[in-house]
């Protein structure tokens, strides 16, 4: 009886080792490196024709109407007449749907923007992230595990600068 526990034992133990001796080094997953770069569009106007430059205006709007609505914008009037046509255009946007709260108007008196009337501007954030490298026969499970999908994922956010813990 106590042959068979020990024998029992001893085939336990040499089955832990054996298992044991054969398993894979893995690599803890890292986080991924990405970088979030904020791109602000800035469009100006100069006022010669107040119906072409409303029309030239709204079609801007029409075009860049989705990051508008999911990120805002700053118009920025420097004369009267860029005022009129802010005003216009705030009031376009938000026929549109966009949040009047995400619609921001100011005045400047920065010298070298008077050159223009009016100033759009909206800022969209976009992700870099590093290139992946290869596994190579050996080496598999040493490299980035992930990094594929990783750089899909943040590729595609609408949004990557909410996933940030502050944005400067």
């Amino acid at each position: 009886m106590i042959i068979k526990m020990h024998l029992k034992a001893l085939f336990v133990g040499v089955l832990v080792v054996v298992s044991s001796g054969c398993a894979e080094k893995v690599q803890e997953r890292r986080g991924q490196s990405i970088e979030v770069i904020p791109v602000e569009h800035t469009y100006s106007f100069i006022i010669k024709k107040t119906g072409q430059t409303k029309v030239e205006v709204f079609e801007l709007i029409d075009e860049n109407l989705d990051v508008l609505i999911e990120k805002g914008s700053q118009l920025v009037w420097h004369t009267q007449q860029g005022k009129q046509l802010a005003d216009l255009a705030a009031e376009y946007m938000r026929n549109k749907g966009v949040n009047s709260k995400l619609i921001f108007l100011e005045r400047t008196d920065m010298p070298n923007e008077h050159l223009f009337d009016l100033t759009l501007r909206y800022t969209q954030h976009k992700t870099v992230t590093k290139v992946c490298t290869y596994e190579s026969i050996g080496r598999f499970g040493y490299g980035e595990t992930g990094c594929y999908a990783d750089n899909a994922r943040w590729q595609s956010m609408v949004n990557p600068e909410k996933m940030l813990n502050s944005v400067r």
